[in-house]
């Protein structure tokens, strides 16, 4: 039964730039969808490199790093390291393999970092969600950049240009889009986007960009090459093209009991709410930020072990069964959810894209849609501002994932 969902989802989706990943966990398919809104791939991928060997890596050939640049990612380590061993980011051309070689040991485990490194000619700072590191290469200099001849590579420490690589130097990460800009932000420059999840394909200071694949989103044409382990869907990428939110076929149930579809809903509707603890009321509608629309997005469909179904956006907020709340782009398999009837395993995440994005708005934290509880907002849309380093700490003290238990 499983082989033939596998080959009616392909029919559905092979006239679309399709890749997909199988996981033993649980049998169940995880099915990334790439497609151009715009000039952006609106579906992500997050990329794992178990360490300690040498097979896995993020390598750009041939790449001139400008003579002043900001390197952006999003990374996260699996193990704490200190000591200078693990090296996640190089950069080498003929003649110096160490041109930048930068250590995990200012990282945190199971957790992830948004991270800027910049170069001014001069000095060269880290920046982990904002906060200054400090240098954290030496030399640095001004010979290495430029050079059409140099290779970037994530994962790994090169002995030799795009290779070289040593087992005991590579450390066990996850791995979410990288952009390279031509410009050396500064200090508030960096805090002003500290956080966000995304990065604006538009933006004309990119030497490259990569969040979906090998292929360079900032029309450069500089490819990439990645041997990761496994894939995953994920809620970073980029910032513009395609909405965000429930799809319009999302239902709400009513007061009266009866339910309606987000595209039928109307002010003053009373649907079902939560306070993510376990309460359930119902609750007029108050605002809808959507307007009948078709607006195309990428949506990831949620499947419960019950079989409840929702889709949204990977960048829409969903409370685990730990009250944290994450993006849907940041869940796992065996996750756990909040449900009408109670805590439920996510079995299975599956990706495609679907015109149409609603969301409603209530005096409470929560609304429930097609029977799984989840936020109004999304990481693009909410307007909580206050939230987003609470969500952070959380995450922080809790872990990268909760199981039901």
């Amino acid at each position: 039964r499983r082989v033939e969902q596998v080959s009616q989802i392909y029919q559905k989706l092979k006239s679309k730039a399709l890749d997909f990943h199988l996981e033993k966990m649980g049998l169940k398919l995880l099915c990334f969808v790439s497609w151009s809104v715009g000039a952006c791939v609106a579906q992500s991928r997050s990329w794992f490199f178990p360490g300690d060997e040498i097979r896995n890596y993020f390598l750009v050939p041939d790449f001139p790093l400008p003579a002043q640049f900001t390197i952006e990612t999003w990374i996260q380590p699996t193990a704490v390291n200190t000591g200078n061993t693990k090296h996640w980011l190089s950069y080498a051309i003929p003649g110096n393999d160490d041109c930048m070689l930068v250590n995990t040991d200012h990282f945190a485990a199971n957790v992830w970092q948004h991270v800027h490194i910049t170069w001014d000619g001069i000095i060269n700072e880290l920046y982990i969600d904002g906060v200054a590191q400090g240098a954290v290469w030496s030399p640095a200099t001004a010979a290495c950049t430029e050079n059409s001849a140099g290779a970037l590579v994530i994962g790994q420490d090169q002995d030799t240009v795009g290779g070289g690589f040593g087992a005991s130097q590579a450390p066990r990460m996850y791995l979410d889009t990288v952009a390279v800009y031509d410009q050396a932000w500064s200090a508030s420059e960096v805090a002003a986007v500290a956080g966000r999840q995304c990065i604006d394909s538009g933006d004309p200071s990119l030497r490259g960009a990569w969040y979906d694949g090998p292929d360079d989103n900032s029309g450069n044409g500089y490819t990439a090459e990645i041997s990761a382990e496994t894939t995953h869907v994920s809620a970073r990428g980029c910032c513009s093209g395609g909405g965000s939110c429930f799809h319009g076929d999302g239902t709400l149930l009513l007061e009266s009991g009866s339910s309606k579809r987000f595209s039928e809903l109307s002010l003053g509707d009373v649907i079902k709410t939560s306070d993510g603890k376990g309460s359930f009321f119902f609750k007029p509608v108050l605002t809808l930020p959507h307007a009948n629309n078709s607006e195309p997005a990428a949506f990831l469909t949620l499947t419960t072990e019950s079989g409840k179904t929702v889709d949204m956006t990977p960048d829409h907020f969903i409370p685990r069964c730990d009250k944290i709340e994450v993006t849907a782009g940041e869940l796992n398999v065996g996750d756990c959810v909040l449900t009408v009837d109670g805590k439920e395993t996510l079995m299975e995440i599956s990706a495609t894209s679907k015109d149409g994005v609603f969301t409603a708005i209530t005096a409470d934290k929560f609304i429930v849609v097609d029977g799984v509880v989840a936020s109004p907002y999304s990481q693009l849309r909410d307007p909580r501002p206050n939230l987003t380093r609470e969500r952070k700490h959380a995450r922080k003290l809790a872990g990268a994932s909760s199981g039901c238990g």
